[in-house]
């Protein structure tokens, strides 16, 4: 297999559908490594393929990089973010059995010492399809997933018809512990999201699409769900964020008075008795027309002057418009304007905003608040007479408008009315017509919960539930609680598939390298607890919430960990794999409800979500605007808990068996997560063995390998650990850890219930 050469070939992808061959210098040497878990780290999850490799700077390659990812070779520009789909190719034999992603991370020059030119290079990486969905996530945090489209209205009502919810409705309220009460104020259930919900967007969101082994999900995974851990300060301030309205004009709008008279027998403003014609004052709705934003359908436009509210609460009532204020002189001589005293501004305006029980302008009781009073052309000296001289023709004065006000509401339907004044001090007189114009434009009023305020009866803003985790650390929790693994699906680009560690190997194929094996290289054969600490710890974070501290104080242990020691005298040491969720013990209290301790104060938590339980007590309550208690008698309430039923569970979502609970328990359950998805790896660690040897591998046992593959070898069976340094580019041989068969081990026995006792 001498003078072996390797390619990349690339696989018409769009946009651009570009095919062809990228070259690889066979001087340099390309090692690959194959691997989905390492047995030294249980825990850890990889894709079985990723490889950074340098391209030289060719005719061809030049072309092909400049078409793919918009190469400027003479500053080192390119497109980072694009992917293209490629295959790596020795004697024109893929050396993996699914397409890759190629993405180029850099553009290299060095100058040639002798020619002074430049030499360039490319380093691109190439990943399958599990590898990249990690590299996509790497830096996302969950609060980057959008949950807007579960935002809801929230009151007692929608959160109690949330606790029949299941993981097609994306989320549910569940009640926290409390001990001497049936009462809940409608405020104190958390509202709470499947993890199946983040799990299933946090995948879309990266581009890819996933599927369960046989099409069939882990154990009680669709009924997964976190309560929020936020605060209620962030909950109250995204959701009125989420609240917010947006009003507007669109065009513009106009205010113009009478001409004033005065001389010829008419009487000037100011003058008595004043002239009913010539008004000192012009008043109007400003007419919105357009709403801009408005998520919880807050407000709507009966009609085109005003918005009509639909909340209860106090809100804040923000306007900004620009206006030209023109006063104009149609005479062909100038005109003096004056006041007989100096009372104030010569000319004003006023901005207030009422609320009316009924719809329709100047109907109804005057609620309101008025902004403060902005001058248009004031007098500058207090106590002297300040004539205004006009020339024929108009003068205008430019400006922007922006204050805003406290309103409150006390009943829904009342009509929000904002009133837009042009004033003219009283003592104002003048001998001859002239007119005022107010034009006001790109007006936008907003309004807003006021910060004190409830959320009854508001929007609640769903991505103010998200907890402050990263993706990566959610789906490793996940990946942990199940012991999952997820391979590339062989037909299909950007699709995973997830496993359950023992239906992995169980499923994969028997291939003989008895031939393969270099007898005259070094082989060596270790027993894996040699590998390994003293003691692993499987477990959640510990949590300081006061049932938590209250069971690691007396046990010296975290709630639903499981411990292994292993039997080997001369190791030591605790390896911790630890999930990135706090425990939830589950309380009794005293009107005999089941209910987990959580809160916003402690570590993100995750329970299973066991619909609802009857009960003859359960009360949610809420206030109304006078602040008397409003009660919704209920006789049943959502059952949420680590274990999937109170008394004879069948299915613990702990890690390991604890010393006690925090109620009576009649049978506890032996079906826990170490139990049902982590014994036969921790008994292959126990009594299993690591097997290193050299073999002679070509391109088609590489391509047609599967990690979880049984090698047979002689008349012993192994699984894949690691397949380590494959070089492509040379005839070499190829280092493999190999670790013992599981099946070959004595199947551990695990007893427990079968089904839920009913109650």
């Amino acid at each position: 297999m001498n003078n072996t050469i390797t390619r990349i070939q690339l696989i018409p992808t769009a946009p651009s559908f570009i095919s062809g061959y990228l070259d690889v210098e066979q001087r340099v040497p390309v090692p690959i490594n194959y691997a989905i878990s390492d047995i030294r780290d249980p825990q850890k999850r990889t894709g079985s393929f990723s490889k950074t490799i340098t391209l030289p700077g060719t005719k061809n390659n030049n072309k092909l990089l400049s078409q793919l990812f918009e190469v400027n070779i003479a500053d080192g520009l390119f497109s980072v973010k694009r992917l293209y789909r490629c295959l790596l190719l020795q004697d024109n034999i893929p050396l993996h059995e699914t397409e890759l992603s190629l993405q180029l991370i850099s553009v290299n020059k060095v100058q040639n010492q002798l020619t002074e030119d430049d030499i360039i290079e490319y380093e691109v990486v190439v990943r399958d399809d599990v590898a990249q969905f990690f590299s996509e996530v790497a830096n996302r945090k969950l609060t980057d997933i959008d949950l807007t489209d579960l935002n809801h209205n929230v009151n007692q009502l929608t959160i109690i018809s949330s606790f029949t919810n299941t993981w097609v409705n994306g989320y549910k309220y569940l009640l926290p512990f409390k001990d001497n009460t049936f009462l809940f104020d409608f405020f104190e259930a958390i509202p709470s999201v499947y993890a199946k919900t983040y799990w299933d967007r946090i995948h879309a969101d990266a581009g890819f699409t996933y599927e369960f082994f046989n099409n069939i999900e882990p154990q009680y995974f669709n009924r997964l769900i976190i309560p929020s851990n936020r605060s209620t300060d962030d909950q109250v301030q995204l959701t009125q964020e989420a609240n917010k309205v947006i009003v507007n004009l669109a065009g513009t709008q106009v205010l113009t008075m009478p001409a004033v008279v005065s001389g010829l027998g008419g009487y000037a403003i100011g003058q008595y008795p004043p002239d009913p014609a010539v008004p000192s004052s012009f008043s109007t709705f400003i007419n919105y027309t357009q709403i801009i934003q408005d998520a919880a359908a807050s407000f709507v436009l009966p009609n085109s002057w005003s918005p009509q509210l639909n909340t209860t609460n106090n809100f804040r009532v923000t306007i900004n418009f620009d206006y030209i204020y023109t006063i104009n002189n149609p005479n062909a001589f100038p005109i003096t304007i004056f006041t007989q005293a100096s009372q104030g501004n010569v000319f004003s305006m006023d901005v207030y905003h009422s609320l009316f029980i009924s719809a329709g302008p100047g109907v109804g009781s005057f609620i309101g608040a008025g902004f403060p009073q902005t001058s248009l052309i004031q007098q500058d000296v207090v106590g002297v007479v300040y004539p205004i001289g006009i020339s024929q023709g108009a003068q205008n004065v430019q400006q922007t408008y922006s204050d805003s006000v406290i309103l409150p509401s006390t009943s829904i339907g009342q009509t929000l009315n904002s009133y837009l004044d042009l004033l003219t001090n009283t003592s104002l007189i003048s001998a001859d017509f002239f007119e005022l114009r107010l034009e006001i434009t790109n007006v936008s009023l907003v309004i807003e919960l006021e910060a004190n305020q409830t959320l009854l009866n508001q929007i609640i803003d769903m991505n103010a539930t998200i907890p402050d985790l990263t993706q990566a650390e959610f789906l490793k929790s996940i990946y942990t609680m199940y012991n999952l693994y997820v391979v590339p699906d062989k037909l299909i680009s950007n699709k995973l598939v997830y496993y359950i560690r023992d239906d992995y190997y169980r499923n994969g194929k028997t291939i003989d390298w008895t031939s393969k094996m270099a007898r005259d290289s070094e082989q060596k054969i270790q027993f894996l607890p040699e590998l390994r600490n003293k003691e692993l710890i499987l477990t959640y974070k510990e949590d300081k919430d006061v049932a938590n501290e209250f069971y690691t104080n007396a046990t010296r242990e975290v709630y639903g960990q499981k411990s292994i020691l292993f039997d080997i005298e001369w190791t030591k040491g605790t390896d911790k794999k630890e999930i990135s969720f706090g425990p939830t013990p589950t309380g009794l209290n005293n009107f005999g409800l089941y209910l987990p301790y959580i809160s916003r104060e402690t570590n993100p938590r995750i329970l299973l979500d066991n619909g609802i339980r009857f009960t003859n007590v359960g009360i949610i309550y809420n206030y109304d605007v006078q602040g008397n208690p409003l009660f919704t008698a209920i006789n049943y309430y959502p059952f949420a808990s680590h274990l999937n039923a109170p008394i004879n569970p069948t299915f613990d979502l702990n890690f390991g068996d604890n010393p006690y609970f925090f109620y009576d328990i009649s049978v506890p359950t032996l079906n826990n997560l170490y139990n049902q998805f982590w014994r036969n790896t921790i008994q292959l660690i126990d009594e299993g063995k690591l097997l290193t040897a050299y073999f002679y591998l070509t391109p088609k046992d590489i391509y047609e390998l599967e990690l979880n593959d049984v090698v047979r070898i002689d008349n012993s069976y192994w699984n894949i650990n690691k397949v380590i340094d494959y070089d492509a580019g040379a005839d070499n041989l190829t280092k493999v850890e190999l670790i013992t068969n599981s099946e070959l081990l004595p199947f551990p026995i695990v007893g427990g219930n079968e089904e839920p006792e009913e109650e």
